[in-house]
């Protein structure tokens, strides 16, 4: 009951993280939405961002264990996606959009609207980038 009600927490904060930096995306303030995206990797339980940059997607969907937790991951990603297609890193902004829809592709997209939604926004994101 404990674990749950932690898990419940940090998901809680990761939701209001990347409410946070999808809202500063979209005013363009780049500085203020990457810390909310550090915020909310932070908040993924005994998780460290650098693993995305080492292991395969499914070996850190297999770490994280929770299926929420693994959505959340994709979602963070995703934001971070879109925050580097922004700030111009096109390469970077690519492999972090693939990386989530592979985490998503893992879990599914259940059943919360964030999810198809953020799904949606990475494929055009990967359409603009593969058309430059």
């Amino acid at each position: 009951m404990q674990q749950r009600d932690y898990l419940s927490r940090q998901l809680r904060r990761i939701v209001a993280a990347l409410a946070r930096a999808l809202g500063k995306l979209e005013t363009k303030d780049l500085g203020a939405a990457r810390d909310a995206i550090v915020d909310a990797y932070g908040s993924l339980p005994g998780f460290d961002r650098k693993l995305l940059e080492v292991l395969t997607t499914t070996t850190v969907a297999e770490m994280l264990r929770e299926d929420d937790l693994v959505r959340a991951l994709a979602q963070i990603r995703g934001a971070e996606a879109l925050l580097l297609e922004a700030e111009g890193d096109e390469q970077r902004a690519l492999h972090a959009a693939d990386q989530a829809l592979l985490l998503y592709q893992k879990v599914g997209f259940g059943t919360r609207e964030e999810d198809t939604a953020m799904a949606a926004r990475l494929l055009a994101c990967i359409d603009r980038l593969e058309s430059t």
